[in-house]
């Protein structure tokens, strides 16, 4: 499957419950091999929510989940992850 970064940017991101985790910010790569990394998360919802996702997922330096991209099921009006 091809996806265009351009058509992530801004999509909401959800757990496999259809709680929603946050909206993408970026993605991270690996240079030497071009293989996607993570996905950055930028959290939304409410505290408990972001609790929950927080204590799931690591962050960046900014609050951002650091979403691997291995935990993608699905692409499409939104980005699901497990």
């Amino acid at each position: 499957m091809e996806i265009f970064a351009k058509k992530l940017s801004d999509k909401p991101v959800v757990d496999s419950n259809g709680s929603v985790i946050g909206q993408l910010h970026n993605v991270t790569i690996d240079f030497k091999s071009g293989e996607l990394r993570n996905l950055l998360v930028t959290p939304e919802g409410n505290s408990a929510q972001q609790q929950r996702h927080s204590s799931k997922y690591t962050s960046d330096d900014h609050g951002r989940h650091m979403i691997p991209v291995n935990s993608v099921s699905a692409v499409k009006d939104q980005i699901i992850v497990q």
